[in-house]
């Protein structure tokens, strides 16, 4: 137990959930021993340490079994304790197969974790009293070592130097190429229109005149129209004709004419009998300077 106590006892670097999104390379084998030259048989839980050699996850375990009557078969993944550097029961994943007389038997893990490397783990697994394990007495394998359980514990087997025949299959994460950014367009910028005559004058409001249609009518607002004139058929738009109600003249000027088209009528008449009244006067009094006959 002494000899390989030392690698187990150096610490589990375990990881239990290792890059969950990633996708993976195909399984490789990682660890193994193949070097068969001893047997144990009879019903005992046995136990193969061993340390993991690059980074991934644990997907498949093989193991040279044998059973002369086929019975099931479940291989575990344990974790070790850090200061034994034994397994601690602690089941991180496991398998179970049907074993006959082939010599080796595959396990492809249910639910297969990842691992650092240089984790320390143990394949666990139990047979009954027609059953086998096959492997090495000569220290075939230096990062673990083969074990089995009794009523103190586990214990290594013999004088420590056996390992049994396994191998296992790791799959490396595949790194994923990161999405190089797409450049950001520069958009030019818009063209502004630039403005016309006729543009501004759609756009402009119309300017109102005010029209009056007397000293004391009240003002009115109207948009004046323009109305070109082809020939003399053509008549204005606006003009004298029109009245003072349709002028569109404004200010004082416009006022003024319609007081005086109002006052005149006046002053003609109030002239007339001023002039009458001033003949009568003339009359009047000439009729009475003139000396009698």
């Amino acid at each position: 137990m002494g000899r390989r106590a030392v690698v187990p006892c150096a610490g589990v670097l375990l990881l239990l959930v290792l890059l969950p999104g990633p996708a993976l390379a195909a399984a490789t084998l990682d660890q193994s021993n193949t070097v068969t030259g001893a047997r144990w048989a009879g019903a005992a839980t046995r136990a193969q340490t061993f340390t993991v050699g690059k980074t991934g996850t644990l997907t498949r375990v093989d193991l040279v079994l044998g059973e002369t009557v086929p019975a099931p078969v479940t291989v575990k993944i344990e974790s070790l304790d850090r200061s034994t550097g034994l397994p601690t029961g602690t089941v991180l994943s496991q398998a179970s197969v049907t074993v006959g007389s082939a010599p080796w038997f595959e396990f492809d893990l249910g639910s297969p974790q990842s691992f650092l490397a240089n984790a320390h783990l143990a394949i666990v697994f139990t047979l009954d009293t027609n059953g086998y394990v096959a492997g090495s007495s000569n220290n075939a394998y230096t990062r673990g070592q083969a074990l089995v359980a009794g009523r103190a514990g586990w214990a290594a087997t013999g004088s420590g130097t056996d390992d049994y025949d396994f191998k296992t299959y790791v799959q490396a994460p595949v790194a994923t190429p990161v999405p190089t950014a797409a450049p950001t367009p520069t958009l030019a910028p818009t063209p502004t229109a630039t403005p016309t005559l006729a543009s501004i004058a759609s756009t402009s409001p119309s300017p109102l005149a005010t029209v009056s249609s007397g000293p004391t009518g009240p003002a009115v607002s109207a948009t004046p129209t323009a109305t070109a004139t082809s020939g003399p058929a053509s008549a204005p738009a606006s003009g004298p004709a029109s009245g003072p109600a349709s002028n569109p003249a404004s200010g004082p000027a416009s006022g003024l004419g319609g007081f005086l088209e109002l006052a005149l009528p006046i002053v003609v008449a109030g002239s007339v009998v001023l002039g009458l009244v001033l003949g009568g006067l003339w009359f009047i009094l000439g009729m009475k300077q003139r000396p009698s006959i």
